[in-house]
């Protein structure tokens, strides 16, 4: 999915997105969330745990979840994930 795609008639739907990492909040609770962003807007990614791999603000990453109520903004989603990792760098 592209960010900007994802809106609140998708609520509900499971989605994978990327993107780079333009915030990080609530990492020091094991709840982070996270602001993504693509060519098409920003979205905020929350976690209920930890990810499997340290993410800071500027990685490209892949976030897998479902699209659900910003539960800070009601008027816009957000996608409860179940997996946000990295994604490799091509090297050539």
């Amino acid at each position: 999915y592209k960010i900007g795609k994802v809106n609140l008639g998708t609520v509900g739907q499971a989605v994978s997105i990327t993107g780079k990492v333009m915030k990080v909040s609530f990492k020091w609770l094991n709840r982070p969330h996270f602001l993504v962003a693509d060519d098409t807007g920003s979205i905020k990614v929350i976690m209920f745990t930890a990810p499997a791999e340290n993410i800071e603000v500027g990685d490209d990453v892949y976030a897998v979840g479902v699209v659900i109520k910003n539960i800070f903004d009601r008027r816009n989603p957000a996608i409860s994930a179940i997996s946000v990792k990295k994604r490799k760098s091509k090297t050539t």
